[in-house]
């Protein structure tokens, strides 16, 4: 269309540039001819007429070719400003969920601390979140998070909060409030609320971190840290709850690194070796099975402290397949050298039942090394158990089917249900030692008592570990445990050691 125009615009100057080159020819012709001057000035009429409209035409070209420029010079000037307007809104706010993000959330916190203000940063971060992009879609967990931020700033921009999102599932808060306990209640409350997203119910938990400011520090990048150190060991003590940031927090952080670097070194150069604890039957003295207990070749450090790390860096199914590998070549050696096999348990935790190889891998092991299953005995502890009951229970039912027997371990301790003891697929339960350590008051054993009966009842053998005492030990004959383990009896020994422990006097 433009160019047409263009053509057309050219075609009008080529006209009136014939006519006044015309006009030229016809005047120096009639100059020459010396016609009359009546003639003369009809020509020179027609002449000045070309002149002066083709000098118009041209006039009326070049303003309009001035207007174009203009216009076209303001179109990309308003352009220009768009786009510095949108470049400046993503540089300060999330595209998703349309709150600040982390620059405004730096601005926002640097304006309060240089005003000599006090409050707290609450990091929020949505425990299981990437189960509901797996469960559904990630499309689909962006409209919880949309949802989730439009609940935030409904509510909390009326307390005076400041709600916003760097990235993921987690999102940033600063806060003047006094009472930060209240806050965070009242964040619970809004998170914690049963949502409909696209005809779907779903409940979200969260974890927190609180640090303070400037108690803590006044260094926005340390608040940050402190938030997230917070976060992270309030997700490993008990989801959906919070924690305050505290000094010590910094020291377990630098000691995880050390044993992170010390895990990734026996990994390599093969630094792990196994121990076997005797488990004595309270009736006979006699060594009825053994448990294998990991250690560090060159290094002291509890397996307490060195699983959980290893489990953050998601290696654990790597050491657990170590170990009942390690186990299942120990039977086969020790029935080669005549001796007679006895049940090893493995201590299993609940993060190794995300390897879902596992069931494989110990199914072909015991075929490679002609093993019977009878002879594994896997221990899971009974509080990690609940936290994903659904899918534990499954897991030990095709456990169970490879014909290994299946301990309860820790049972007791802390948060113990008797109504899994009636559905689990369990042979054994393995009593915590708090239950009669040597403060336990009088209620403990009865508890204990009724434990070992409803135990009895359906079945289930009871094993007590951690006895380190004889009063302990006379204490559980009299309730009827029926086996023992713990430093009374052998403290945690090598496997060549094993083939000595036939029967161990009780002294």
């Amino acid at each position: 269309m433009k160019k047409s125009k263009f053509n057309l615009l050219n075609k009008h100057i080529l006209r009136y540039l014939l006519l006044f080159t015309l006009g030229v020819i016809l005047f120096f012709v009639n100059q020459i001819d010396s016609v009359n001057e009546k003639r003369i000035t009809v020509i020179n009429f027609f002449y000045m007429v070309g002149l002066v409209t083709f000098l118009i035409r041209y006039l009326v070209f070049y303003i309009k070719q001035i207007m174009d420029i203009k216009h076209k010079g303001y179109s990309c000037a308003a352009k220009t400003n768009s786009n510095e307007e949108y470049i400046n809104y993503l540089s300060n706010y999330d595209h998703l969920t349309k709150l600040p993000n982390k620059n405004m959330f730096v601005k926002k916190l640097n304006e309060l601390i240089k005003c000599n203000k006090e409050g707290g940063v609450i990091l929020i971060d949505i425990d299981d979140f990437r189960k509901i992009n797996d469960t559904f879609s990630h499309e689909y967990g962006d409209k919880v998070l949309k949802e989730l931020s439009k609940d935030l700033m409904n509510h909390m921009e009326h307390e005076d909060v400041f709600v916003s999102r760097f990235a993921g599932d987690e999102f940033w808060l600063i806060t003047e409030q006094e009472d930060l306990k209240k806050c965070i209640k009242n964040l619970y409350t809004i998170i914690n609320k049963k949502r409909i997203v696209d005809n779907h119910s779903i409940n979200i938990d969260c974890s927190m971190g609180i640090a303070l400011f400037p108690r803590d520090t006044t260094d926005i990048n340390q608040l940050i840290k402190y938030a997230e150190l917070a976060m992270h060991q309030a997700k490993k003590t008990q989801k959906n709850t919070y924690l305050f940031y505290r000094k010590n927090m910094v020291e377990v952080l630098e000691r995880n690194n050390k044993i992170e670097s010390i895990l990734k070194e026996a990994m390599d150069n093969n630094g792990f070796k196994l121990l076997y604890q005797p488990q004595v039957s309270i009736k006979n003295s006699q060594v009825i099975g053994l448990e294998a207990l990991i250690r560090l070749k060159n290094y002291n450090i509890s397996p307490e402290q060195f699983i959980l790390v290893a489990e953050e860096m998601h290696i654990i199914h790597k050491i657990g397949r170590w170990v009942t590998k390690e186990v299942i070549l120990q039977l086969d050696q020790w029935r080669k050298s005549d001796e007679e096999l006895k049940p090893i348990g493995i201590n299993f935790s609940v993060k190794q039942m995300e390897d879902k190889e596992y069931i494989s891998f110990l199914k072909d092991l015991l075929l490679q090394y002609d093993i019977d299953p009878k002879y594994i005995d896997i221990e899971i502890t009974e509080n990690e158990l609940i936290k994903n009951e659904e899918y534990a229970i499954e897991y030990l039912n095709q456990l169970k089917e490879v014909g290994v027997t299946i301990s309860l371990d820790d049972f007791g301790k802390g948060y113990s249900s008797l109504h899994y003891l009636t559905f689990l697929p369990i042979n054994k339960i393995k009593l915590d030692k708090s239950l009669y350590q040597k403060d336990a008051s009088k209620y403990n054993y009865i508890i204990m008592e009724n434990i070992i009966a409803l135990a009895h009842d359906l079945s289930l053998e009871v094993v007590a570990e951690g006895v380190e005492t004889k009063s302990q030990y006379n204490k559980l004959q009299e309730l009827k445990c029926d086996y023992v383990q713990g430093f009374l009896f052998s403290k945690p020994i090598e496997a060549k050691a094993v083939k000595a422990l036939k029967r161990i006097t009780i002294v």
